[in-house]
């Protein structure tokens, strides 16, 4: 099991700031290809994981992955982003078998939905992103690194 690292910061936006987020949430993440997204339902998390991708560079229309499993996309040097959205896997076999830690290993920049409910199949190390509900209109970002 991984270790979580004391280093613990948190970030509040209001809904209107979102791409300062989501660019303030690339440069505290740099180095790190799998980030894991929890939070209430409805919280936010593929609204925020839509804008990091745009602030990365995907071209077109960034959804949410919940009946697919795994969104890829395209950066334009030909690197590739995946989206992930775990909420529906019933088991850790039915993961694997779906492809999720071929994806997790294969060294693309991967943002993970509900990856906490299989932390045997996240490699380490990992950012984790805690999007908490504040109100309608401000979010707040709780992000740990796992070692």
């Amino acid at each position: 099991m991984a270790e979580h690292r004391q280093k613990q910061i948190d970030f509040s936006y209001l809904l209107s700031e979102l791409d300062q987020a989501a660019k303030w949430l690339l440069t505290q993440g740099s180095g790190y290809t799998v980030w894991v997204f929890e939070g209430d339902l409805g919280a936010g998390k593929t609204t925020l994981i839509s804008a990091i991708c745009q602030s990365m560079g995907v071209k077109g229309h960034v959804s949410s992955p919940t009946f697919a499993l795994i969104h890829e996309y395209e950066l334009e040097d030909r690197r590739m982003v995946y989206h992930m959205d775990l909420y529906r896997i019933k088991s850790e076999f039915e993961a694997i078998d779906a492809g999720i830690e071929d994806v997790l290993l294969s060294g693309n920049q991967c943002f993970v939905e509900w990856g906490l409910l299989f932390p045997k199949l996240l490699p380490v190390p990992y950012l984790l992103v805690n999007v908490i509900f504040v109100d309608e209109q401000r979010r707040q970002l709780r992000l740990s690194i796992y070692e």
